[in-house]
């Protein structure tokens, strides 16, 4: 369609609901004893997004336990950890961590 006989749409932030703001999502963890099960469940306005049991929730699981015991640092700044600390939560080693970059990188 060209020109007049174009119909015309309405705008991306029209079309659809608004996305979820962090301020309205509420994330529910579901941690197993030995912390190796992360399960993450998100709500927003009655909505349920079950983000299923992923590897990759636990770094987040561990930042939001560093927010709390962070009351006193302005709100911008809670959640927020050095990265030394969260590898070594992680048990991940700082010095062998670079070099696998290195040899996917270059290997």
């Amino acid at each position: 369609m060209h020109g007049a006989e174009a119909e015309a749409l309405p705008p991306t932030a029209n079309a659809a609901p608004s996305a979820p703001q962090l301020d309205d999502l509420h994330l529910r963890f579901a941690v197993s004893r030995d912390e190796e099960y992360v399960e993450l469940i998100a709500t927003h306005a009655g909505r349920v997004f079950d983000l299923q049991a992923r590897s990759h929730h636990y770094p987040l699981l561990l930042l939001s336990r560093a927010r709390p015991r962070q009351r006193d640092v302005p709100l911008a700044y809670q959640g927020w950890v050095h990265q030394h600390a969260l590898l070594d939560q992680l048990r991940i080693d700082r010095a062998t961590s670079g070099d696998r970059r290195v040899r996917r990188r270059f290997g």
